[in-house]
C-alpha cells in the first residue's frame, strides 16, 4: 500500500488570500502483514510568494521572506506535489482539511484542474478523537505525539518535522489500535458520498421571468428634470446597468428612494445596499458586506470563484432567502459606490453570477444600479490592499474593477442641486471645486465663515486622533457622573479587530454614534443619538435616535478558527473575544463617517487633509453657507482629487458623445 505523508506551512489560515510557503512529504510503502513502512523518498520544498509574510506567521514556523528569495514560485513545483497525491493509495496528514483547502486554492489560482475529491485522505487528528483521556476535542499533533511516545517532538511547525511526527503517530496508532481499518473506512465512505452527490440536483432556485415596472407616477413627479426622466426610462426597461451620478445634493438619494418605494408598491422588492452603514440607513437597506457575507478581508475575486464553487467551504455561502431575494428583485441598487474598492465589485459579480445560475451574464443578468459621486471619498486603501492588489488593478476605485470595465454601464449625471438650492454661492463654489477652478475669492469667502453657530454642531475632521480629543473635551463639559466601561478581552484578539476602544468614558446627555448594525431595530453603523440613561449594574444604555429610544447592551465579538468536518458541517474554535458597548462619542466625527449625511449646521476642520475628495465631501454636507463654520484655514492644496477621476470622467464623456 502506497502512503504519502504530507504537510504545509503557510502565511496564515485563510486560503482565499494566504499562501503556501513550504510543503513536504514522505512517500513509501506500508506492508500490513509485517507492519513495516519502507520509505522511498522525501520531498521538501520552499516556495517564494509575491507578497510578504505576516510577522505573527513567521514567529510560528520561523520562515521569513528573505528565506524564500532564492526559490521559485508555486507554478514551478506544484505539479510534482500533486503527482504524489495522485500516485499514493492514501494520503495522510494531521488536520488534513486545512492543508487540502490551501492546495485547492493554489491549484485554482494556476488554473490547474486536479480532482482532489478522488484522493483518499486519512486524518490522524480526526482518527485520534477521544483517544487521549480527558481530551474532548481533537488533539493537536504535539499533544498526540506526546501521548503516544511520552515526550514532545522537536521542530514543531516545520513542515518536515510535522510530517515525520505524523508518520510516527500513524504507524504507532496502527500498532496499538484499529486505526487503519477505521481511517480507511472513513476515506472510502467519504469518497463514495462525494461520487453519489456529485450529479444531484442543485439547491438553487430556478430563474423566474421578471415583470416590468410602471414608473409613470414618478415620471410625473420628476417631469421638470430631464435627466431623472432618462434614468427612470432605463430602470423601467430593465435592460441596461446604470451608473447614477451627480454632485452632492443633486437628488441621487431622493430619486433612488422613490424608485425603491414605487417598486415595493407594485409588489416588487429590489435588493437595496449601501457601501457603508450610513448610506445603507439612508436608503433603507443593508451594507454590501453584510448582504454578501464578505467580512473584512481583502478578497481577490479569482480566489472567490474557487471558494463559492467548493462544496466543502461555507465561508461565502448565500442562504436561500438571499438567493430568492436576488432572483425576484427587479434590480439591485448599491449607494455610495465610490467607497467600494475594485476587488469588491468583482467579488459581487462572482457571487451573483454563481448563485443566479447565469454563468455567461455578469451579475447574473440582473440590472445593477450603482449610485455615487466619484468626487467624494474613495475607498480606504490600506497597506494590505496595496500589497495584494497593486499589480492587479489600475487603482482601488470601483470603475477600475474588471467587471465595470467590461460592462457598459449607462452613465446618468443629475445636474440640479437640491441640497444647496437656496444658496447659489455655496453651490457655485462646490461646482468650481469639482472642476478644479477654485478662485482666491472662493477660498477667502470660505475662510471667513468663522461665526459662532446657534447650536453645538458636529465637527467634521480629517483625523481620528483629533476627533477623539474633541469628544473627550466635550464630555468633560457635561454635568453629572462619569461612567467608565472597560472591555473584556481574552485570548487572540488584536487591536486591529476592535471596532471601539478598550475603555469607554460616558455621561448621560452625551452625543454618541453606534458602531454596529442592527437592521431589525433600524440601527446601523453611523446612527447618531443622545445617551439618555446609563445602568452600570445591568450594563445597559438607552439612546435616543430621532424620536425612537433604543436599549443598547454590550456586544461580544469572537475571533474563531474554522474547520470543516467530514459531514460538511463546520466546527469553530473560539481563540479570542472582545466585549464592549458598540458606540463612540460623536461631538466630532471623521469626514469619512460623514459621507451620506445632510447637515443644517456643521464645523469643518480641513487643516490636515490627506485624501482626495475630503474637502469637497465635508463642504457639501451642509445645506447652506450660513450653517458653516470653518476651523483652521482652507488652503488651495486641500482641494485636490484622485488623479484617476480625470481618466474616468474622460471615458464617461466619450460615452456621452457616442450616444449623441
Amino acid at each position: 500500500m502506497k502512503l504519502f505523508f504530507f504537510d504545509t506551512e503557510t502565511t496564515g489560515v485563510n486560503p482565499y488570500f494566504d499562501r503556501i510557503i513550504q510543503f513536504g512529504g514522505i512517500f513509501g510503502e506500508y506492508e500490513a502483514e509485517s507492519g513495516t513502512f519502507t520509505q522511498r523518498f522525501e520531498l521538501n520544498q520552499y516556495i517564494n510568494i509575491p507578497g510578504n509574510i505576516p510577522p505573527e506567521a513567521s514567529r510560528v514556523h520561523g520562515i521569513y521572506k528573505q528565506d524564500l528569495e532564492s526559490y521559485g514560485m508555486m507554478e514551478n513545483y506544484i505539479m510534482g506535489f500533486l503527482g504524489c497525491l495522485q500516485e499514493a493509495d492514501f494520503v495522510v496528514g494531521h488536520n488534513v482539511d486545512f492543508d487540502k483547502n490551501m492546495l485547492k486554492a493554489e491549484a485554482k489560482r494556476l488554473n490547474i484542474n486536479f480532482n482532489f475529491d478522488q484522493v483518499r485522505w486519512i486524518d490522524t487528528m480526526k482518527s485520534a478523537t477521544d483517544l487521549i483521556p480527558g481530551k474532548k476535542k481533537r488533539p493537536k499533533l504535539q499533544e498526540l505525539y506526546t501521548f503516544l511516545f511520552g515526550k514532545p517532538f522537536e521542530g514543531a511547525h516545520d513542515a518536515m518535522a510535522d510530517i515525520r511526527a505524523t508518520k510516527d503517530c500513524f504507524l504507532q496508532l496502527i500498532r496499538a489500535t484499529n486505526l487503519l481499518d477505521h481511517a480507511l473506512g472513513i476515506a472510502e465512505i467519504k469518497l463514495q458520498k462525494q461520487n453519489e452527490t456529485k450529479n444531484q440536483t442543485s439547491d438553487f432556485i430556478d430563474p423566474e421571468e421578471e415583470n416590468g415596472l410602471d414608473l409613470s407616477k414618478l415620471k410625473t413627479k420628476w417631469s421638470d428634470n430631464e435627466v431623472a426622466l432618462r434614468f427612470l426610462d432605463l430602470v423601467e426597461k430593465g435592460e441596461e446597468n446604470i451608473f447614477l451620478t451627480g454632485k452632492a445634493g443633486s437628488g441621487k438619494s431622493t430619486l433612488i428612494k422613490d424608485i425603491i418605494s414605487e417598486a415595493k408598491s407594485q409588489g416588487r422588492f429590489p435588493v437595496v445596499l449601501g457601501s457603508t452603514g450610513i448610506s445603507a440607513l439612508n436608503i433603507g437597506g443593508q451594507t454590501v458586506h453584510s448582504f454578501f457575507a464578505l467580512g473584512v478581508e481583502q478578497i481577490y475575486f479569482k480566489d472567490l470563484v474557487y471558494f463559492v464553487q467548493d462544496s466543502e467551504n461555507k465561508k461565502f455561502k448565500l442562504n436561500k432567502e438571499k438567493i430568492k431575494l436576488l432572483k425576484q428583485a427587479p434590480f439591485v441598487i448599491i449607494d455610495e459606490i465610490s467607497m467600494l474598492s475594485s476587488n469588491i465589485i468583482d467579488c459581487i459579480n462572482v457571487l451573483m453570477t454563481f448563485y443566479l445560475r447565469v454563468n455567461k451574464a455578469s451579475f447574473g443578468n440582473k440590472q445593477m444600479i450603482f449610485v455615487g459621486d466619484v468626487f467624494q471619498l474613495p475607498p480606504v486603501k490600506t497597506n494590505d490592499w496595496i500589497q495584494k492588489f497593486k499589480d492587479i488593478y489600475q487603482s482601488e476605485r470601483f470603475f477600475d474593477s474588471f467587471t465595470f470595465k467590461k460592462l457598459k454601464f449607462q452613465p446618468i449625471q443629475l445636474l440640479k442641486n437640491y441640497r444647496q438650492k437656496e444658496d447659489k454661492i455655496l453651490t457655485e463654489i462646490l461646482d468650481r471645486i469639482r472642476s478644479k477652478q477654485t478662485t482666491h475669492s472662493d477660498l477667502q469667502l470660505l475662510n471667513n465663515q468663522r461665526k459662532e453657530l446657534n447650536s453645538d454642531p458636529i465637527l467634521l475632521s480629517t483625523h481620528r486622533n483629533k476627533v477623539d480629543m474633541i469628544n473627550m473635551q466635550k464630555l468633560e463639559e457635561l454635568p453629572g457622573k462619569r461612567f467608565k466601561f472597560e472591555a473584556n478581552t481574552w485570548g487572540n484578539f488584536s487591536n486591529a479587530m476592535k471596532i471601539v476602544d478598550d475603555t469607554l468614558i460616558l455621561k448621560e446627555g452625551a452625543k454618541v454614534m453606534l458602531t454596529t448594525n442592527d437592521p431589525k431595530a433600524r440601527r446601523v453603523n453611523g446612527s447618531i443619538g443622545t445617551l439618555i440613561a446609563i445602568d452600570p449594574k445591568k450594563e445597559t444604555l438607552e439612546i435616543q435616535i430621532g424620536s425612537q429610544i433604543h436599549k443598547i447592551a454590550k456586544f461580544t465579538r469572537e475571533n474563531t478558527q474554522t474547520r470543516i468536518l467530514e459531514d460538511g458541517t463546520i466546527e469553530e474554535d473560539t481563540i479570542g473575544y472582545f466585549r464592549q458597548f458598540p458606540l463612540q462619542l460623536a461631538y466630532a466625527i471623521t469626514i469619512h463617517k460623514s459621507q451620506g449625511l445632510t447637515l443644517d449646521q456643521c464645523q469643518i476642520d480641513l487643516s490636515d487633509t490627506f485624501v482626495g475628495g475630503q474637502a469637497y465631501t465635508a463642504l457639501s454636507r451642509v445645506s447652506s453657507i450660513k450653517g458653516l463654520q470653518i476651523k483652521g484655514e482652507i488652503k488651495p492644496e486641500h482641494l485636490f482629487f484622485d488623479q484617476n477621476i480625470g481618466r474616468f470622467l474622460e471615458k464617461l464623456k466619450r460615452i456621452e458623445e457616442q450616444k449623441s
